[in-house]
């Protein structure tokens, strides 16, 4: 690799060639030579550390009162390590070494007493993500972009999965080592920036899978740059250790969701692609999908225009030629950071297309994507505004002021959804890990049924009475605590034992207790000895009863009818609690209500279709 800077060229001049040199644009652009204050330091920069700390101490106390969710508890209660197959082993299709070194490190020093250092973790290394799109618009297009650029990924709230989750360490993690490898490149061609480029990929990979479309859009950086082709050589390294990986580990886990290999992963890819890259323009500048889709259609046919010579442009496109040629120039950055989104939201299509319509507008997947599109934005934005006509300058200072602004306040409302999503996640955790200490030896809870993603119950105990209670859930205390969550840790806790099993139409025995209902919409109802005779109206019938703990209740009605039963104690039932069934041959199909021995009742909701007859009883438990 040769340490010899190359020769500035002028914007100007690179713009007659489809690939310009981007390496001294920071440098040579006069726009970065703004005032400095003492000790050097530019305007632009004190203004990032400003919004960095801003962003962390808000973001840490929006996030105060979350708690361990998901994937966490699968890492947290078998660790990896002891083995080297235990370090290197993928989690789902990922190489996640890193990731298990950061979780491993933390809960040895807390344990599960306080997830506000996993958190601060996460908020941290979204910090130096920020810096390193800061540094790399700095480098490519100057500090004013890369400001506006920074400031968008450090409140991205349409990313909320990564923001409020600890786990997501893995794929903020990749990004900001994939970001400031990227920025590395961008420097002058030195050896110790392409070591630095190298060892930062390596991180990248090692983390999460996220690395990957980092790797991809170095190499066509690289590439797409004559000057620097040499320097591609250096990227056979991080290329060849994954390789390594994969051979050695992560092929066993390569359709552990999906095969990828399929003709139906592969015939879908392309629409999962389109959409994703639709919802992740349209929700990085705060916008929905539709808008996200307009704009990557104008994106797409301003690189087509680029690509055609001047003179075999449209007519209606001759006005544009000189921010055209402009962008030629640019055309390494940023197809390259264009690749990056290509080659992730492709992975994503053939790893997890299966996951239906939600999978490609999965907020996770926003952040990654999001900073490769500032970082593809801002180049572009950089090399087309130089040389613009002194009278667009103030129109043009003021639409993307607008865009920004825009931006900040659609994720600044997405953060606050997100926040409730995640406080939901956190009640039914909390509650979960109360109610299995009050509730370890109610006959309803099986101790060795895995809760997912959370332990076994017995499992879970030992871990919490050896490394603590998550934040404000001491055992068996929901005091704060929803009643919706805590209905819906019950019905997680009791599992099997609610239940909806076919059964012989009888009549209820004497010694149960009548039944009777708490509320009612949609139907009639009248008691027939101690059942429940009704007669449902368009467009449901919708029946809350109570019950008691650990009964039985027969429905009866036309074999073939379905219906819905959901299950709650504290709250109304809701439907996330319910079983969908039908009537079986026998006509009567009985709900089993589970038996948790501390003399509270329980509600069933029964959802029945309109403009039939039906009967409720009472029944023994089998």
């Amino acid at each position: 690799m040769s340490a010899r800077l190359s020769r500035p060229v002028s914007r100007e001049r690179s713009s007659a060639r489809f690939v310009g040199t981007l390496d001294t644009a920071g440098v040579s652009d006069p726009r970065a030579r703004a005032p400095t204050l003492t000790r050097g330091r530019h305007p632009a920069d004190l203004a990032f550390l400003v919004l960095a700390f801003v962003a962390f101490a808000v973001l840490l106390f929006l996030a105060r009162d979350m708690t361990f969710h998901s994937d966490e508890w699968n890492v947290i209660a078998v660790p990896p390590g002891g083995t080297l197959e235990g370090w290197f082993a993928p989690y789902n299709e990922h190489w996640s070494t890193v990731l298990f070194l950061v979780y491993r490190a933390i809960n040895e020093l807390v344990g599960l007493r306080s997830y506000i250092p996993y958190l601060a973790a996460v908020l941290l290394v979204h910090v130096i993500a920020a810096a390193g799109l800061y540094r790399l618009l700095t480098l490519v297009s100057g500090r004013t972009i890369a400001l506006a650029g920074a400031a968008i990924l450090l409140f991205l709230g349409s990313a909320y999965n990564d923001l409020f989750w600890g786990w997501q360490v893995g794929f903020i993690g990749s990004t900001a080592a994939g970001i400031w490898a990227l920025a590395a490149l961008t420097e002058p061609p030195r050896r110790g920036n392409a070591v630095a480029a190298v060892l930062l990929l390596l991180v990248a990979l090692a983390t999460s899978g996220i690395g990957l479309p980092f790797l991809a859009a170095a190499v066509v950086y690289e590439l797409l740059r004559p000057e620097r082709r040499r320097e591609a050589a250096w990227l056979l390294i991080p290329i060849g250790a994954y390789l390594a990986w994969y051979a050695l580990f992560g092929r066993t886990a390569i359709s552990v969701n999906n095969n990828p290999f399929t003709v139906e992963a592969l015939t879908s890819a392309p629409g999962f692609v389109a959409v994703s890259i639709a919802h992740a323009v349209g929700a990085t500048f705060g916008l929905d999908v539709w808008p996200g889709a307009i704009i990557s259609g104008v994106g797409l046919l301003l690189i087509a225009l680029a690509i055609v010579p001047a003179g075999r442009r449209p007519s209606v496109a001759r006005h544009l030629d000189a921010p055209l040629e402009r962008l030629r120039a640019g055309f390494p950055f940023v197809l390259a950071n264009l690749a990056g989104v290509l080659v992730l939201y492709g992975l994503i299509a053939l790893t997890r297309s299966n996951r239906g319509p939600e999978a490609p507008i999965e907020p996770r997947y926003v952040y990654p994507a999001g900073t490769f599109l500032l970082a593809a934005v801002g180049g572009a934005i950089g090399h087309v505004d130089v040389g613009l006509r002194r009278d667009w300058r103030r129109p043009a200072v003021f639409a993307g002021a607008l865009v920004v602004l825009v931006a900040l306040v659609g994720n600044l409302q997405a953060l606050g959804v997100g926040r409730q999503v995640f406080l939901g996640y956190a009640d039914q955790v909390r509650a979960l890990t109360s109610l299995v200490d009050r509730y370890q030896h109610a006959p309803a809870v099986d101790p060795d049924r895995a809760l997912w993603p959370m332990p076994k119950p017995a499992q879970l105990l030992d871990l919490l009475r050896r490394e603590g209670w998550p934040g404000r859930s001491p055992p068996g205390d929901v005091t704060g605590i929803p009643s919706d969550a805590v209905d819906r840790a019950l019905v997680q806790l009791v599992g099997p034992s609610f239940a909806i099993v076919p059964g012989p139409s009888a009549a209820p025995p004497s010694s149960l207790d009548p039944l009777d209902w708490q509320d009612y919409s949609g139907m009639t109802v009248t008691k027939d000895g101690g059942c429940l005779a009704i007669q449902t109206k368009p467009p449901l019938g919708l029946l809350i009863l109570p019950v008691p703990d650990g009964s039985a209740v027969s429905l009866e009605g036309s074999p073939g009818a379905s219906f819905a039963v959901a299950l709650g104690r504290h709250a109304d039932p809701q439907p996330p609690d319910s079983k969908d069934w039908a009537i079986p041959p026998s006509g009567s199909a009985v709900v089993l209500v589970p038996r948790l021995a501390d003399g509270m009742r329980w509600k069933l909701e029964f959802a029945l279709p309109a403009n039939r007859s039906w009967r409720l009883c009472p029944v023994p438990h089998p």
